[in-house]
């Protein structure tokens, strides 16, 4: 009998049963005799994997797959603590290791479309999913990870009827429910969204993202006071900084109450000094009040906020107030009502010095050339500025 075989099966009750310590004791005891021990240096590698010791993690598992090339558990949870670390393309090469030496290795395989789908490659992780499915219709795990890619891939009715599969099998299952309100809410069917994630919540009701989502979905159906009571009851799960912008915005969709709207902004800010949505917001928020000295410079990260998507046009900076020389392209990017309110500024761009171009919605480009200082009214497609200067 191997001497080794006790110490290690002991070792191993005792990880099984999250007796992390003494287990760690035993995995240490049987490699400082015996270095080379690949399952003293597996597990040993598993257990700092799971305690969040990923660096340390990968190194045994290394040293054991030098030891026992073969060794496809080993591979598929070196797969694992490379995909903790960020490096989600070796974490494919080691499941994809796992799988040429043992191909009906279904946590390998599903494990495998995990990471395929965080790398964007939705199709080659949705042909995972479901062969295991093919295979073991009753495997959940894989399941779920399908609806999630379908989800992140925005094939979202797709999405929708993989949870109810799942849901049909496993009625409890919080993750069915909850990938199915979350789905519902993308297919803006938020009735029945709201429905779904209620459900979810009954299963997990601290369940951090099932609040938040819940509160979103209420927001987007027009009940702000009932995403407000949603979003605040998230914070008291985790004082997070986004949470409190979404508590402002709920309360400011409600009408007035700029005094309990501010604070929620600026505690945000106090998390986190550069969070953008809560700039933006505040931003919004002191212009609606007249402030417009800080509302005009806070107003100025509004490009960073989840709200807008950054004007980028080739080979054109964007301006930083100088003024002499200089064909300015002023791009439209709120209503038509304040591009036509701003456009009144143009004179003024004129007299620093500025020829002033105005990029706008071609219905209101023959109103926007008529205004004084305007050189040019360009309809919003890029050829139209290909050959402006700058």
């Amino acid at each position: 009998m191997n001497p080794l075989t006790e110490p290690l099966a002991a070792a191993l009750d005792l990880h099984q049963a999250g007796h992390m310590a003494d287990a760690e004791r035993g995995y240490r005891a049987i490699l400082a005799e015996h270095p080379d021990h690949v399952d003293a240096l597996h597990y040993l590698g598993v257990m700092l994997h799971q305690r969040g010791d990923n660096e340390r993690a990968a190194q045994l598992l290394d040293r054991a797959l030098s030891l026992a090339p073969d060794d496809t558990a080993c591979w598929s949870n070196r797969g694992l603590v490379a995909a903790a670390l960020g490096d989600l393309r070796y974490s494919v090469q080691c499941y994809e290791q796992a799988l040429a030496l043992d191909p009906a290795f279904a946590n390998a395989r599903n494990n495998l479309g995990t990471a395929l789908q965080k790398l964007g490659r939705f199709d080659e992780a949705i042909q995972q999913h479901e062969t295991l499915l093919a295979r073991d219709p009753d495997f959940m795990d894989a399941r779920l990870n399908l609806g999630a890619t379908f989800a992140s891939a925005k094939r979202y009715d797709e999405a929708l009827a993989t949870y109810r599969d799942a849901l049909l099998r496993n009625p409890g299952s919080f993750e069915a429910h909850f990938g199915e309100g979350n789905a519902l809410r993308e297919l803006k069917r938020f009735d029945e969204a709201v429905a779904s994630l209620h459900r979810a919540l009954a299963l997990k009701p601290d369940h951090f993202e099932a609040n938040v989502n819940l509160g979103t979905t209420l927001g987007l159906f027009g009940k702000f006071v009932e995403a407000e009571a949603q979003y605040r009851r998230a914070l008291t799960l985790r004082d997070d900084p986004q949470i409190h912008v979404c508590v402002g915005a709920a309360i400011g969709s409600q009408g007035g109450r700029f005094e309990e709207v501010e604070p929620h902004y600026r505690h945000a800010l106090t998390f986190a000094p550069d969070h953008a949505d809560a700039q933006h917001n505040l931003a919004l928020l002191q212009l609606r009040r007249g402030n417009f000295k800080e509302g005009w410079a806070l107003h100025e990260v509004r490009w960073r906020s989840s709200k807008y998507t950054p004007v980028n046009i080739p080979g054109l900076p964007e301006w930083r107030g100088e003024s002499q020389g200089k064909t300015l392209l002023v791009v439209g990017e709120q209503g038509h009502g304040d591009m036509m309110q701003f456009a009144r500024y143009v004179p003024v761009l004129a007299q620093m010095g500025a020829t002033v171009d105005m990029w706008v919605p071609e219905n209101i480009v023959e109103l926007i050339q008529s205004v004084r200082g305007v050189r040019r009214a360009l309809r919003p497609n890029f050829d139209s500025i290909t050959n402006i200067s700058h």
